[in-house]
């Protein structure tokens, strides 16, 4: 019985910790980044790193015909071993990974999503909600959903460019030239190495 889920675990950790979470559940940028600097992606880009997430979420779920093309929200533990896959991050073989600051930017990123029968995930011992980034975004321009550039998924990966770009070589240029050349290898490194 160790082993199984503890309803309603959400609730029940504010009262653990005295109402002081070790961890913060905000969208505020940390207080080092702008939010201009923070990179962006192409479309292409921000549809592979959706479609990466969406299957990760999956490897830990029952998948039925009903919701085997819906939306997932990716939760936490699918994110971590998605970071591990993806080398931690790291800019090189054997080079420091960013497991642990990812994991931090997740938990201060994440939002409360609220699950469907068909989202993927589901209701997990009868809580509707789940801490994650949806994968669902605006196909048409009257949709209520946030378009695929402006997913808060994309945001996050967006800060951990930033991340990353902390282990590229300078290479002498000015101050924007400099900053571009690391997100672009940066971006090189997660696109076309790690996916």
């Amino acid at each position: 019985t160790i082993f199984e889920p503890i309803e309603r675990s959400h609730e029940l950790l504010p009262l653990k910790f005295g109402g002081r979470l070790p961890l913060l559940i905000t969208d505020q940028p940390d207080k080092g980044v702008s939010l201009e600097k923070v990179p962006t992606f192409e479309t292409e880009d921000a549809e592979n790193l959706v479609v990466v997430c969406t299957m990760f979420q999956r490897l830990g779920m029952q998948t039925t015909p009903e919701n085997i093309n819906a939306p997932v929200t990716l939760t936490r533990s699918p994110f971590c071993r998605l970071i591990c896959a993806l080398s931690g991050l790291s800019m090189n073989a054997g080079g420091r990974t960013w497991l642990a600051k990812a994991a931090e930017l997740f938990d201060t990123m994440s939002t409360k999503v609220y699950q469907n029968s068909l989202s993927g995930t589901g209701p997990t011992s009868g809580n509707p909600y789940a801490f994650g980034f949806s994968t669902a975004y605006a196909t048409t321009p009257q949709s209520k959903l946030p378009e695929l550039l402006q997913l808060p998924l994309c945001k996050l990966f967006g800060r951990l460019i930033l991340l990353m770009t902390e282990d590229v070589q300078n290479v002498g240029n000015g101050e924007a030239e400099e900053r571009v050349y690391k997100e672009t290898q940066a971006k090189t490194r997660l696109f076309e190495k790690l996916i």
